[in-house]
């Protein structure tokens, strides 16, 4: 039996060993919004920056309004907007630990409420 599962345990070991010792990927650097120059023509040669906009799904007409003139404004960015209810906006940034650049919740106490376990927010 042990001879039957010593290969085994061999293969295990060597595929460990061998996605152990892939380089680590740098990360993106971080660019602020004042580095993006606002132009009223957007070039095709610049790599547009994503910027993470977790919102309520009531929020969805403004924010598509406010998505329209940004990226006019801000060629360079490109504002993916993801709309969720409240509750499962602050999930995704509390429990599930996402890169989100910029949460926007129907119900402000909730921030208190989940983000720094506040029982009785002063609203």
């Amino acid at each position: 039996m042990k001879k039957k599962l010593l290969p085994l345990f061999i293969l295990l070991v060597v595929g460990m060993l061998s996605t152990a010792c892939q380089p680590i990927v740098p990360a993106t650097e971080f660019v602020s919004i004042s580095d993006v120059e606002p132009s009223a023509t957007p070039t095709s040669r610049i790599q547009k920056i994503p910027l993470i906009v977790f919102a309520a799904g009531s929020l969805i007409i403004p924010f598509t309004d406010i998505e329209t003139a940004f990226e006019a404004k801000y060629p360079g960015i490109d504002l993916l907007a993801e709309y969720h209810g409240s509750i499962q906006v602050m999930r995704h940034v509390t429990e599930l630990h996402e890169q989100i650049d910029v949460v926007a919740t129907a119900d402000a106490s909730l921030i208190p409420m989940l983000m720094y376990a506040v029982k009785n927010p002063v609203s």
